[in-house]
């Protein structure tokens, strides 16, 4: 009879039927306080209907469990009447909100009506075992944290594997430090600090730091807007699915087109409505998944722009429109080896350029060498190559460049902020002297790997390494960091499971406050004047974080106006990625030479 009803029960979408049997203001704490009540929505008979909780937003700090529909004028509870109408028991819940007590209470009062849910939803006819929670705005973020934090559910004698599924809806608060760090609009960022006061509040609060494997943490569903990457929604969903997903926990995201934050709850519930039927599906799918119905309803319906967490393209690599030709490879370029840039006379200290025999103003590559911030050299441009060459070099002196390739101090005996500077000191060498090498030195462009990476997007964000060497970042056409994985690194300290490599990045990286300075995404800004941007990462291994980190680099500065391109690169590696840059037909080269032109194109 339970698999019968549930298949009935994801059939077609009727149109709106009866109104659900509604049970009001059922107090679920035993406390007489109004704000730890729920209102229960169940279909007019049959038993062992599975239970959808919902969590209103409302900045933690105002809402309430009868306006399912905030954001239309629509005044019908269209949200109940599509789950029951599907054959679920639907529950809107109320909790305590701020300043009254904090998110880690109201976190709990979720729990608490949980329980209440499990205790009593055969009384309702609901199944105590079948149980979907979503929430949207802060609900997600409570949504999320009690789906993943399993001390909450602990403290009610509940385990986390009580959950069928979870489904936050266009939550920015998986990862609060992010949000909080970047938050231009100073109201909302004192807002913010009010609920997540502190750094050590800000991870017990976010659901992207509770994320390990075997805790029985539910699939998720998460949807957030796509038209909006300046709400940051977008970004802390990809954030939370790719930890997900690494943890080996089943994860959707489904980009919702054509809507805002307040649209997209509205219209839950609407018959025809994109995010509704992705909805619809995945609880379908994770019931059928449970054994609980052979399920009628298909796959999701791909929304326009809907992608795989790690595995699809954020960008289409830059068009061949102005890609400058390909020739074939013409004879060595002059080299010139070991210049010092520094009077400091350390073999980390000096560059080498390689230039066209002939011409001049020329435009012109750094390029800055990777190494774990500890080791390798400017010679060693195609590292990973299984045939040693100077194809980079080579490549970019047929397209007309000047590419210079630099050494700079490594650990331990200097920190990434020096080493930084150097690459500034070198970026004026250049300016001062390139002339003489057939060079423009008012067209440069930075490129690096891995580390390298890392410097080059730091010191083209943040200005005070250039301007410490009397220059202007003006001077700078475009930066192009190849599979980094710093941009942000207090995430990456944050999440990376393997011992051995966050204690590796602590020692670049040894505090809050160090993290915070070297970090390329914390120096974009709104009104900030800053190169353009090519940001190439693997495609294919997204448990490297340089998939993550590149997407929230990019996020940053796109929401700041500066153009930025995701290029993801399929069947690279870290190291072959790197390798094969010059080769003729190389796709991330032919991108790379692509942007380039373009940069040439816009600056004349």
């Amino acid at each position: 009879m339970k698999i019968l009803l549930i298949a009935i029960a994801f059939s077609a979408t009727p149109a709106f039927a009866a109104d659900p049997v509604v049970h009001r203001d059922l107090d679920y704490a035993r406390s007489g306080n109004a704000q730890q009540t729920l209102d229960l929505y169940a279909p007019a008979g049959g038993k062992n209907h599975p239970v959808v909780v919902w969590i209103h937003g409302g900045e933690w700090a105002h809402g309430d469990k009868s306006d399912l529909q905030a954001g239309t004028r629509d005044v019908i509870n269209r949200k109940p009447h599509g789950f029951v109408e599907k054959g679920c028991v639907f529950v809107a819940i109320n909790y305590r909100l701020f300043p009254s007590v904090t998110v880690r209470q109201m976190a709990g009062d979720v729990a608490k009506a949980i329980r209440w849910v499990h205790e009593h939803a055969v009384e309702y006819g609901g199944d105590p075992d079948s149980i979907f929670v979503m929430g949207h705005s802060a609900g997600s973020q409570l949504s999320a944290l009690v789906c993943t934090d399993s001390s909450y559910l602990g403290d009610e004698g509940l385990s986390l594997r009580l959950i069928k599924g979870c489904v936050p809806v266009d939550g920015d608060m998986y990862y609060p430090p992010l949000r909080i760090e970047t938050e231009e609009n100073v109201h909302e960022a004192a807002s913010d600090r009010l609920k997540f006061p502190d750094e050590a509040s800000q991870k017990e609060f976010s659901s992207v730091m509770h994320v390990a494997p075997g805790k029985g943490i539910p699939p998720f569903l998460l949807l957030h807007v796509a038209d909006h990457p300046e709400t940051g929604t977008l970004l802390q969903s990809q954030i939370f699915a790719q930890v997900l997903r690494e943890a080996g926990v089943p994860v959707e995201v489904f980009p919702c087109a054509g809507k805002d934050h307040h649209t997209l709850n509205a219209d839950l519930g609407l018959a025809g409505d994109p995010p509704t039927q992705a909805v619809y599906a995945f609880l379908d799918e994770r019931l059928r998944a449970s054994g609980l119905t052979s399920g009628q309803a298909g796959p999701a319906p791909a929304a326009a722009g809907a992608t795989a967490v790690g595995a699809a393209a954020v960008e289409a690599p830059a068009a061949a429109a102005g890609r400058m030709p390909t020739p074939a490879f013409a004879a060595d370029p002059p080299v010139h080896r070991d210049l010092a840039y520094s009077r400091s006379g350390d073999e980390h200290q000096k560059l080498d350029v390689y230039a066209p025999a002939s011409g001049s103003h020329h435009p012109v590559v750094v390029w800055i060498h990777g190494g774990g911030w500890k080791y390798g050299d400017k010679a060693d441009l195609q590292k990973g190559a299984s045939e040693p060459s100077e194809r980079k070099p080579r490549a970019f002196v047929d397209k007309g460049f000047v590419l210079v390739s630099i050494n700079y101090r490594l650990l331990p005996s200097v920190t990434v902020a020096q080493m930084a500077g150097d690459v500034a000191r070198a970026i004026r060498w250049v300016h001062d002297n390139i002339a003489g090498y057939g060079g423009d030195p008012d067209t440069i462009f930075v490129m690096g790997h891995s580390a390298g990476a890392q410097l080059s997007a730091l010191v083209c964000t943040d200005r005070s390494y250039l301007d410490g060497e009397g220059l202007s970042l003006d001077i700078v056409k475009g930066c192009v960091p190849v599979d980094g994985d710093s941009y942000y690194p207090e995430l990456q300290i944050d999440i990376d499971p393997r011992v051995a490599e966050v204690n590796a990045y602590l020692l670049q990286f040894p505090d809050a406050v160090t993290q915070k300075s070297l970090s390329s995404v914390l120096h974009v800004f709104k009104g900030k004047h800053l190169p353009p941007f090519l940001i190439l990462h693997i495609a294919d291994n997204p448990a490297t974080h340089t998939l993550m980190q590149s997407r929230i680099l990019a996020e940053s500065l796109r929401e700041a106006g500066i153009p930025a391109t995701l290029v993801p690169c399929p069947g690279k590696d870290h190291d072959t990625l790197n390798a094969g840059i010059g080769l003729p037909g190389d796709g991330p080269t032919d991108a790379i030479f692509a942007f380039l032109a373009a940069q040439l194109g816009k600056t004349g």
